[in-house]
């Protein structure tokens, strides 16, 4: 199973943490140890444009599933809700997920 229920500010936290000018830095010199010091700052950026659209299509793909988890919470919950309320639940979620 991903890891798709870190969400929130510690998921947030971590992705800036990462693209930080420090961490850029010692990610570069990692990769130049690794790969020669022909490694430039471009190559680390086209490295790290790919992880980031693989993390997007990550949370593309474990949308269903936690769509699907918010949908099991709300039903285990005391309160009955009706249709038009556990949309409404759903709209929250995509909303929350839509400004993060």
């Amino acid at each position: 199973m991903a890891q798709w229920t870190l969400v929130g500010w510690e998921k947030r936290s971590q992705i800036e943490r990462e693209i930080e000018p420090m961490e850029l830095k010692n990610k570069l010199n990692e990769y130049r140890k690794a790969l020669g010091k022909d490694f430039s700052i471009h190559e680390l950026l086209m490295v790290e444009d790919i992880r980031s659209k693989a993390v997007i299509a990550e949370a593309l793909n474990n949308m269903p599933e936690y769509l699907l988890h918010e949908i099991g919470k709300m039903r285990n919950e005391h309160e009955v809700r009706t249709i038009t309320g556990a949309l409404g639940g759903i709209e929250d979620v995509l909303f929350h997920i839509g400004n993060r």
